[in-house]
């Protein structure tokens, strides 16, 4: 569902999205409709995003902790695109898909718009890291719709302890 649907049936609060940080926003950051419509006009910020009521999710051990280690490491901006909306980010476990459930530093994380790690889980997306560079690379069969996040350079942490740890 649209960030701008789930304002507009009240599941995200405008005050979560923090409006007053936007320029070229020019409304009520408290009203709804304010915030669902110029979401509506910035297609850029108006992603996808699971309904907070009816998402099902893993639970895992010390989730908040790991997303707030997470997101304290790359300052709440999405290392791929920039986006600083915590209501659409996520923190994504790197690493082995078995050991995540007692990895939970921020190294074993990276911070990506929510869509963006829904490709990252489902293995239409990688990241990759030669030296100091790291990258966020998308499959042949989402181009059509992330072809612009394609060997996009992530965003790394100013802490290189930090650091996704891939592999």
């Amino acid at each position: 569902m649209k960030t701008s649907e789930l304002v507009r049936k009240g599941r995200i609060t405008p005050q979560s999205l923090s409006m007053e940080r936007y320029r070229n926003f020019s409304g009520d950051p408290n009203s709804a409709e304010d915030v669902a419509t110029w979401l509506e006009a910035n297609p850029l910020f108006d992603v996808e995003v699971a309904d907070p009521e009816t998402r099902e999710t893993e639970v895992r051990k010390d989730q908040a902790k790991f997303r707030k280690a997470v997101g304290d490491a790359y300052d709440w901006s999405c290392a791929v695109t920039g986006c600083d909306i915590r209501a659409v980010l996520d923190a994504a476990h790197v690493g082995p898909k078995g050991a995540w459930l007692d990895m939970n530093e921020a190294r074993h994380g990276i911070l990506l718009r929510t869509d963006l790690h829904r490709l990252f889980d489902a293995g239409l997306a990688r990241i990759s890291r030669t030296g100091d560079t790291a990258i966020y690379e998308v499959a042949p069969e989402a181009m059509l719709h992330y072809e612009w996040a394609h060997n996009k350079t992530l965003t790394l942490p100013k802490d290189k302890r930090n650091w996704p740890v891939l592999g």
